[in-house]
């Protein structure tokens, strides 16, 4: 297994443990989120979404675990790559969110979203730059 799917799988286990810590303390975690006005049984309900969103990709990569298989890898790739654009498309979406807002000087929580996105697409840039190249 190359570094793309250890690079995915970190990614994968921490947005799972976001999504673990949005169902179990929610009101925790609303500070590092910046969700103040939303309710407690929202935040739980898109922690449990978060956590089987992650979990479910993660179980595809640890399919593929042993194995250079290149469907594996496709599905894998994919997997990632749709979990990886969730991420990237909050991060766009907070970015809007702050700039409607004036509020653009709290960016850094769309880094953080931007990056773990990319974080977790890594398989899907790595079979990108194998077909570029080949």
């Amino acid at each position: 297994m190359n570094v793309a799917w250890l690079l995915s799988a970190l990614g994968l286990l921490a947005g799972a443990a976001i999504g673990a810590a949005l169902v179990a303390r929610p009101l925790l975690v609303r500070r590092f989120i910046r969700t103040e006005t939303v309710p407690v049984e929202f935040r739980r309900v898109y922690g449990a979404a978060l956590l089987s969103l992650h979990a479910a990709a993660l179980l595809f990569l640890a399919a593929n675990w042993g194995y250079q298989d290149a469907l594996f890898g496709a599905i894998n790739a994919g997997a990632a790559a749709a979990v990886g654009a969730t991420w990237m498309g909050a991060a766009a979406g907070r970015l809007f969110a702050l700039w409607r807002a004036n509020r653009l000087s709290h960016w850094r929580e769309c880094l953080f979203e931007a990056a773990l996105g990319v974080l977790i697409a890594a398989p899907w840039f790595y079979w990108l730059a194998v077909a570029l190249a080949g």
